[in-house]
């Protein structure tokens, strides 16, 4: 049988271990001096000069516009560093790169909380692997900057107790989170849903029979109990609203100025647009969780037989509507390129209709796959994994990018946590052979991450 937490010295070897291995490549690649065309290329074209934009104004710096298009957060702590520690282009990213370095060794050390710490390690390295994750650590990008909160925020939904100084934590990190990266702000229904799930259900629930096609059953026998630590969680997260409000006033949008729709820089190409909605992200999420969780379905051995064909045929058809109803071939105007993307793009042949149909299938099996992990969760589980996912799907939605890089990470965290949150349920060992899905994920991110850093 599983304990019920991993001793805390396992979470901190299994962290260390992880965060090192990831250290010890980006260092390579930042001591070698290699330049990746495309990295460098954002890196300098955008973030650099945002960096060093603040870094002239310091202190008085203007946020009116500048050439991110994320709230500058990661730019100006860079900038901080720019004034007060080093000039050095090259000693900056050593210190960007300890974003990375705490969002695998979080990761890392969560998973060994809920599993022994060698699976740990392994379920976290496809997170280190990840070419968004080790290009924004090698380069000045702001992601992992922002990866790190939002997965503190979910780490802190999934305590068992959430009482109102947890709520306030959250608000706080939230508030953070906002500040590096404005997109995120759906973090706060995550928010919002821990809260209530504390009332809905016990902290020690197992849900119903796990499979099962069922009507899950909440407890609202304390409406006001559940109406009060609601209201005190949107109360926490308030500042982080009135953080997006007032960037919103100072832009005049969900963006500076310079990322605005007809307001790009012909000579730079300083901006993109990326105001507007996306249809094809839902399908491209699910997509994207078929290629990262079928590796990791190994760990799902031990609850084999509470698994439900009919639930996983319904989870692919709602996969399969999502991924067939808008176009879905690769266009560079319609913000549809890059990572899988380029299976439609090299494989035309596949596109019907506007559709492609590797992209369709995949999202079929991702739905599959999302309906069979939901169900094998707790009731409070489910309903956190539930509302994290649903609330990153709709943000983005509403982006004009439907880029694998603004994805893949969340959806490598949201996947790892949940099959072990689902190993500590099913109460025994995973077999040791499940962690051959993940190492053999991590070396096909590792030589996408090699590839796209040629």
């Amino acid at each position: 049988m599983l304990p019920r937490a991993f001793p805390i010295r396992d979470a901190i070897r299994a962290a260390l271990l992880t965060a090192g291995l990831y250290a010890l490549v980006v260092a390579a690649i930042i001591y070698s001096g290699h330049i990746s065309q495309r990295n460098f290329v954002d890196q300098n074209r955008f973030h650099l000069r945002a960096i060093f934009r603040f870094s002239d104004q310091w202190p008085r710096l203007d946020f009116s516009n500048y050439e991110s298009a994320t709230t500058p957060g990661y730019h100006v702590t860079l900038a901080f560093l720019h004034v007060w520690l080093t000039s050095d282009l090259t000693a900056l990213r050593w210190f960007a790169m300890l974003f990375g370095v705490a969002t695998v060794a979080l990761l890392a050390f969560a998973l060994a909380r809920r599993l022994p710490w060698p699976h740990a390690v392994v379920l976290a390295m496809p997170l280190a692997a990840s070419p968004y994750v080790m290009a924004s650590g090698a380069y000045l990008l702001p992601d992992n900057s922002a990866w790190w909160l939002v997965l503190a925020i979910f780490l802190v939904a999934l305590r068992p107790r959430v009482g109102t100084p947890t709520l306030i934590f959250s608000g706080v990190l939230l508030a953070s989170l906002v500040l590096f990266r404005q997109i995120h702000l759906w973090a706060a229904g995550l928010v919002w849903v821990a809260a209530a799930a504390q009332v809905l259900t016990p902290a020690d629930d197992d849900g119903w029979p796990a499979g099962r096609l069922a009507v899950p059953v909440l407890d609202f026998a304390r409406p006001l109990e559940l109406v009060r630590r609601v209201l005190i969680a949107v109360v926490c997260t308030l500042p982080a609203f009135m953080i997006i409000a007032a960037f919103v006033r100072l832009w005049g949008g969900l963006a500076p100025p310079s990322f605005h729709a007809g307001r790009a820089d012909p000579e730079t190409n300083m901006a993109t647009p990326v105001a507007g909605f996306n249809l094809a992200t839902p399908g491209f999420i699910l997509a994207i969780l078929a290629f990262i969780a079928v590796p990791l379905l190994g760990y799902l051995w031990p609850v084999r037989r509470q698994l439900s064909p009919g639930l996983a045929a319904l989870g692919a058809g709602v996969g399969f509507a999502i991924a067939a109803a808008p176009p879905s071939s690769w266009s560079l105007q319609a913000g549809r390129y890059s990572g899988l993307w380029n299976l439609a793009r090299f494989a035309p042949q596949t596109t019907v209709l506007d559709r492609s149909l590797p992209i369709i299938a995949l999202a079929t099996v991702g739905g599959a796959v999302l309906a069979v992990v939901l169900a094998l969760l707790s009731r409070r589980e489910r309903l956190i994994f539930a509302a994290a996912l649903a609330g990153f799907v709709a943000a983005h939605t509403l982006g004009a990018l439907a880029w694998q890089r603004y994805f893949e990470p969340f959806v490598i965290m949201w996947a790892t946590l949940a099959i072990a949150c689902i190993a500590r349920r099913a109460g025994s060992r995973p077999p040791g052979w499940a962690a051959l899905g993940p190492l053999a994920l991590t070396i096909v991110l590792t030589f996408a991450a090699w590839g796209s850093m040629a």
